[in-house]
C-alpha cells in the first residue's frame, strides 16, 4: 500500500481479468446460440401472367404451367408482393411458403419416369403497380417473372401435392430482401426445366402465401455487444499491465 492506494499483486489482477474474459466469452456464446426472431408476412397480392401477357387482377390464382404445344397463352408464371415496411434487422434466412394442390407432369412421346418440376423464384424489375394492375399483352412482364436473378428453387413431384411447401431463398434473395426493407418487395416464379413435348401443371390453393424471415433477436444483439465490449476491456487492461 502506497499513498493510500492498494497495490494489488499482478497474479491477482491476472486472475480477475481472466474471469472477466471468461464471462465476456460466455455472453458472446449465448448471443451466438440464441434463437432468431421469426417474422411471417402474408402476401399483399399475388397472381399469374400467361405467355400472352394476360393477367386478370380479380383472379387470385397463382397456378403455373408450361406447355407450348398448344395455343398461345398456355404457359403461366406467378408473382407475389410483400410489405417489408415493418421489418428491421439483418435477414439471416428467408423462404416462401405455399400450399400445393395438384402437381401434374405429362409426357407426350416419352415414357415415365420424368424429372420433377423445378420451381424457381426470380427478382422482378416490373414496377409493382404495373405488376398488380393486370391487363393484356404484357409479354414483357411475363418474361420478367421467369428471367433475371434466380433467388431460390425447389424440385416438386406428385408426392409434394396437398401440403405446405417451402422454397428457401439463396444469398441473392436475402440480399434483395435486405435492400427492400422499408418498402414493398415483389418476387416471380416459373417452371424452369421446360421441355416442348411435356406439360407441367403446378397448382396452389388459397392457403398460405407467406414470406418467412429470420432476424436476430434484440437480446442476441445486446449480448453480442456485451461480449465484444468485454473482450475490448480485457485488451485494454492487458496493455496497462
Amino acid at each position: 500500500m502506497s499513498g493510500g492506494v492498494i497495490d494489488v499483486p499482478l497474479q491477482v489482477r491476472c486472475v480477475v481479468t481472466l474471469r472477466c474474459l471468461v464471462l465476456a466469452m460466455a455472453f458472446g456464446f449465448v448471443a451466438s446460440t440464441a434463437s432468431a426472431d421469426t417474422i411471417t408476412l402474408s402476401a399483399l397480392d399475388a397472381g399469374r401472367y400467361t405467355n400472352a401477357g394476360d393477367h386478370d387482377p380479380n383472379s387470385t390464382s397463382i397456378n403455373i404451367q408450361t406447355f407450348l404445344g398448344s395455343a398461345s397463352g398456355n404457359e403461366w408464371r406467378n408473382w407475389f408482393v410483400f410489405d417489408l415496411s415493418s421489418v428491421v434487422g439483418t435477414i439471416q434466412l428467408a423462404s416462401l411458403q405455399l400450399e400445393t394442390s395438384v402437381i401434374f407432369r405429362q409426357v407426350e412421346f416419352l415414357d415415365p419416369p420424368i424429372e420433377p418440376i423445378t420451381y424457381t423464384l426470380f427478382d422482378v424489375s416490373t414496377p409493382i403497380s404495373n405488376l398488380t394492375g393486370g391487363g393484356t399483352g404484357k409479354t414483357t412482364t411475363f418474361a420478367d417473372l421467369g428471367t433475371g436473378v434466380a433467388l431460390g428453387s425447389r424440385q416438386l413431384t406428385e408426392a409434394d401435392a396437398n401440403q405446405v411447401e417451402s422454397v428457401s431463398l439463396n444469398a441473392a434473395g436475402l440480399s434483395l430482401i435486405q435492400q427492400s426493407l422499408g418498402s414493398q418487395f415483389a418476387i416471380g416464379g416459373a417452371s424452369t426445366n421446360f421441355m416442348p413435348d411435356r406439360m407441367r401443371l403446378l397448382a396452389f390453393t388459397e392457403g398460405p402465401r407467406q414470406l418467412i424471415l429470420e432476424v436476430p433477436e434484440p437480446s442476441s444483439l445486446l449480448l453480442g455487444a456485451v461480449g465484444i465490449a468485454g473482450v475490448s476491456w480485457f485488451r485494454r487492461r492487458r496493455s496497462a499491465f
